[in-house]
């Protein structure tokens, strides 16, 4: 079995509900993430799921 480990990133306030993932040993919340750091999240990641709207 292969762990996923989610590192979930926001520039913006978090609401409770995604707040409640942060219990799970896999799961990393950053919230108001500075840019550099996000890069370097988004260049070490397998995969991306960008929900930004425009």
């Amino acid at each position: 079995m292969t762990e996923v480990n989610f590192e979930i990133a926001s520039p913006v306030f978090m609401i409770f509900e995604l707040k409640r993932l942060a219990a799970y040993p896999n799961v990393n919340l950053h919230q108001t993430i500075l840019s550099l750091a996000l890069t370097q999240l988004i260049d070490t990641s397998v995969a991306m799921l960008d929900l930004t709207l425009i």
